[in-house]
């Protein structure tokens, strides 16, 4: 019989509630979802989420990617929602989607993708370019603490900073 103790139980509810929820949809648009596997069903799906969220009075953000030449979001998820990002970056945190989610939760912090950024940065930068940035910026993303990462970081700018200021 084993005298191990039962493991203590969280103190914080760490469950989803409506009250502290929002929803984001993230580039619905007429010319995306062709390109997407299963696409009206993936439509349909992303409907019945922000229908549900409609009737629990959760408040939902849509994103629209470079919306002139991509088309606005579909019904039926732009029927629900109650904000529209449009965004010209990849990433949505480009497009203002933190900012938006601090209007409905204050103090909220969001974490952007370092993977993205790093991904982002070589648009800045002509394509025969593209792979030697990648390589600079590889060590930075393995980097095991933020002081490592900042000084490869300061590495990669003096190596090639001086030709692409806009990625440093």
């Amino acid at each position: 019989m084993s005298t191990t103790p039962a493991p203590a139980r969280r103190s914080r509810d760490l469950r989803m509630s409506a009250e502290h929820s929002l929803l984001v949809l993230v580039d619905f648009q007429e010319r995306l979802m062709p390109a997407i596997h299963d696409g009206e069903a993936v439509l349909a799906s992303a409907g019945f989420l922000a229908a549900v969220a409609d009737e629990l009075g959760l408040p939902t953000i849509g994103t629209a990617q470079n919306p002139g030449r991509l088309g606005p979001n579909l019904p039926p998820v732009a029927e629900h929602l109650d904000v529209v990002l449009d965004k010209m970056a990849f990433g949505a945190c480009e497009g203002g989607l933190p900012d938006a989610v601090n209007t409905v939760w204050k103090d909220t912090i969001a974490q952007t993708c370092v993977v993205h950024l790093m991904r982002n940065s070589v648009t800045y930068s002509a394509r025969q370019d593209w792979d030697a940035i990648s390589r600079g910026l590889k060590p930075v993303s393995q980097a095991a603490t933020v002081a490592e990462a900042e000084e490869r970081f300061g590495e990669f700018a003096e190596a090639g900073g001086t030709k692409y200021p806009a990625i440093i």
